[in-house]
């Protein structure tokens, strides 16, 4: 197997890993609206596992996106000059990475902040607010 099969293999496993986390927070969220209604109790850990198995998830699928190169495409300029075509291909590509860039920098200063604060959820400390 080829380093870009392999490459490929784990990205899709990625990506199904995240299709996994969607899917169990979807129960997990039905099984919160029947405890509500049933019970008339939530289940807490579900609004705080939300949204970092939400993050996770996209984040998994972002590897097969890139590989994939899925984003938009100006098929238009490609056709009016080879060169230029490129050119914009290029530009996109760089644009795609700067922007990858800039979420990897604002996710390492939140988890810097983070760790300075050394900030837990309430769940995590046994208490409540």
């Amino acid at each position: 197997m080829t380093f870009f099969g392999l490459t490929r293999l784990c990205c899709r496993a990625l990506c199904l890993a995240g299709l996994a986390l969607l899917m169990g927070l979807a129960l997990l969220t039905t099984l919160d609206g029947l405890s509500r209604h049933l019970l008339g109790r939530p289940i807490d850990i579900v609004r705080d596992l939300g949204g970092p198995v939400a993050a996770v998830a996209v984040a998994g699928c972002l590897p097969l996106a890139m590989i994939r190169r899925s984003h938009v495409t100006l098929g238009v300029v490609g056709g009016l000059s080879r060169w230029l075509g490129r050119f914009c291909d290029l530009f996109a590509d760089g644009l795609v990475l700067l922007i990858l860039f800039a979420m990897s920098m604002a996710i390492g200063r939140q988890a810097a902040s983070s760790a300075a604060r050394a900030s837990k959820t309430a769940m995590a400390v046994g208490t409540s607010r």
